[in-house]
């Protein structure tokens, strides 16, 4: 084959193998094998064959595409993204030449372009996130590119039920990618400041629920659900009936008047104060209020009506309650038994230990009952 690797550059070509037919022996030499001329052009012809097969695949790409284009402005989005696809593998064929597949890998960027257009209108953002980042690892600051994807990604982190921080880093990352190559891009500048805000506020709420759960754990004031969009209470008037007038009267002011250097300070009061009671004075003057707050704590006194302290009724069995005196004729009749009972232990002879302990108790309950003496009535 050394004329063929002349002719192609010093590069040895395939050898082709194929199967003929038993009769064709046309061309061959006298020991049956072809002559060089024949291989050459049985090459060329093959060459020309490929040429042609990538040639139209090019061709069913480049209809595909435009086919999808209209498909696009029909917002037929879906139908233009089975075109891009379809163009897409047709480029795949188009063989092993450097040429070729640089073509080919061109023409790719573009139909991945497109259909991560189509895909962004059909709102299949994982999916555009895969197109995009195709082309990205062709040309890393392609715009477009950067724009869709983070585009998606910012869509991905806002539409989840949780918002999502690592898809909305992700966005934020390719928008600032973006606009280090294309500074004046409005639509990147909106994007970015739109995913930052997000960002806040979502960052903002997750300290708030944080402070909420620490809150309910060391006792804060718990949110029940719905409470948010309940109207808010009526608050309860100033003046109203009393629920537990049953509680102990600890002191009152019944018909009250007071008058200081000819002036009548206060008029005509009446007011109870009752035990578990919280009340507060309002309205009036200064002067006014004191007056009343000294009545109350027995530092004045009315000039008309009066105020009444009304103690409380002891509890049986508590302290500061009177005791029924003891009848000193049983003090007596006790005190006599225990001392007949020290003498007889004394008339015992020698005092064994039982003996002893008996006097002790003997003793010890004299005393008491000298003690019982004072309070006995006689």
């Amino acid at each position: 084959f050394s004329p063929g690797a002349q002719q192609f550059g010093g590069v040895q070509p395939m050898a082709i193998i194929e199967e003929l037919d038993d009769g064709d022996d046309q061309g061959e030499g006298e020991d049956g094998v072809p002559d060089d001329a024949e291989r050459r052009a049985r090459i060329e012809a093959l060459e020309q064959e490929e040429r042609e097969r990538v040639a139209k695949q090019f061709q069913k790409g480049e209809e595909l595409r435009l086919v999808g284009n209209k498909q696009m402005a029909g917002k037929d989005y879906k139908g233009a993204l089975r075109s891009y696809k379809q163009a897409i593998e047709e480029l795949t064929l188009v063989g092993n030449e450097s040429e070729n597949r640089a073509r080919s890998e061109k023409e790719t960027m573009t139909l991945n372009l497109n259909a991560a257009l189509a895909q962004l209108k059909l709102q299949m953002y994982a999916d555009v996130k895969v197109s995009a980042s195709s082309v990205l690892l062709t040309d890393p600051q392609n715009v477009k590119a950067l724009y869709r994807r983070g585009v998606a990604a910012a869509e991905l982190a806002r539409s989840a039920a949780l918002f999502q921080e690592a898809e909305a880093s992700a966005a934020i990352a390719d928008f600032e990618a973006l606009l280090a190559v294309d500074v004046e891009n409005i639509d990147a500048k909106r994007e970015l400041r739109r995913i930052r805000t997000e960002m806040r506020t979502h960052e903002q709420d997750l300290v708030q629920r944080q402070k909420e759960t620490w809150g309910h754990v060391f006792g804060g004031r718990t949110i029940i659900e719905g409470e948010a969009d309940a109207p808010p209470d009526v608050p309860l008037p100033a003046i109203r009936p009393c629920k537990n007038s049953e509680k102990h009267l600890i002191a009152s002011l019944e018909g009250a008047s007071v008058v200081a250097a000819g002036k009548t300070v206060v008029a005509d009061v009446s007011l109870e104060l009752r035990e578990g009671w919280c009340v507060g004075l309002c309205g009036g003057t200064v002067t006014a209020r004191e007056t009343i707050a000294g009545l109350l704590a027995s530092k004045a006194s009315p000039s008309t009506g009066s105020f009444l302290v009304h103690p409380k009724p002891a509890k049986p069995g508590r302290k500061n309650v009177e005791a029924k005196p003891i009848d000193r004729s049983i003090l007596c009749g006790v005190g006599v038994l225990f001392f007949a009972m020290l003498i007889a232990t004394e008339l015992a002879g020698p005092a064994p230990l039982q003996v002893w302990i008996m006097r002790i108790l003997v003793v010890l309950v004299m005393l008491m009952l000298r003690f019982l003496w004072s309070f006995g009535k006689p």
